[in-house]
Formats: C-alpha cells, structure tokens, sequence
C-alpha cells in the first residue's frame, strides 16, 4: 500500500493556511457602478420641491422622483449591499497554492496518466477522497498504452493493480 499521509498532511495544511480577500475586478466594477447609479437616486430622493424646481428636476409641475424611482433606489442599494457582501464572503484565496487532487497524486506516486475510475457516488474532487474499496479503472502507461487496473483504497493508504491481481509494479 501506498501512504495517502502526506497527500492529507497537504491538504490539512492548505485547509489551515491563512486567506485574505479577493475580490475580484468584475466584483468591484459592478459595485462601483450600482454606487455610481445610486448616489444621484438618493440625492435626487432627498431634495425637497423647491431644490427641484432651482435645478431643474420636475417634469410638467410635477416631481422626477416618483414610486417608480423610490423602488429602483432601493433595489439598487440592495444589490450592491449584496454585492459587497458576496465579494467579502466569495472572494477568500488562500496564501498557498491548492494541493494536488487524489486522483493526481494516485497518478504521481504511480507513474501513470488519466486515471479514470468508476467512482461510486460521488467523485473525489479537491481535498476528497473515495471511500474505502475497490475500483475499476482505466490507466494510461508511461509508453502510451492504456490498461485496465483496480484501485484500492483503505484506511489512509491506496494500491494500484492490474485485473490478474499484480501489482502496480509488475504491470510496467
């Protein structure tokens, strides 16, 4: 059996490492612009009649801020509320880089490529792995050929054999 500790020491450490928050420039571009929208509507709310009338702000006698305007204003600072707060709650990155996933580190401590399993349930993904048991897979060697092989996974640890029951070793 192959040790699987060092893949999980990887992720447990990656999983503790600090983050910070990044937003990301699509994020900020549309929070600046629901602000850029929002501010004229909110002066625009908060000006009595007479202002108005100073700046040029009524249609036929009568008011440009109506429900109408009411409503936008408060759909828009709700959307960039939101926005600000999926920024701040989406936008963590770890300071380090993602580990590898299982099913890359199974074909660099193997020395094979495109290992494609028959997961059962769920496929792993990022710090994931399968349960314990026997899969059915396919793998391609080092000289280009593929083969069938069975995963097996146990405990904290994994081999890797061809269907006559050798192993990982004797196929190369």
């Amino acid at each position: 059996m192959i040790s699987l500790q060092p893949w999980l020491d990887a992720w447990n450490r990656y999983e503790q490492s600090p983050t910070h928050y990044d937003p990301g420039k699509a994020m900020i571009l549309f929070m600046l612009g629901s602000m850029v929208m929002f501010f004229p509507l909110l002066v625009a709310i908060t000006l009595d009649r007479r202002e108005m009338e100073r700046f040029g702000l009524t249609r036929e006698g009568r008011k440009l801020v109506d429900r109408h305007t009411i409503v936008w204003a408060v759909v828009l600072l709700v959307a960039t509320v939101l926005s600000v707060v999926f920024a701040v709650w989406g936008g963590r990155v770890h300071d380090m880089p993602e580990p590898a996933s299982f099913t890359s580190y199974v074909e660099e401590r193997t020395g094979v490529t495109g290992l494609d399993c028959e997961w059962e349930g769920q496929t792993p993904h990022g710090g994931s792995r399968p349960e314990d048991g026997y899969y059915q897979c396919m793998v391609t060697l080092s000289d280009g050929s593929a083969r069938r092989a069975t995963l097996a996974v146990s405990g904290h640890g994994f081999s890797l054999t061809d269907p006559d029951g050798g192993q990982w070793k004797d196929m190369q």
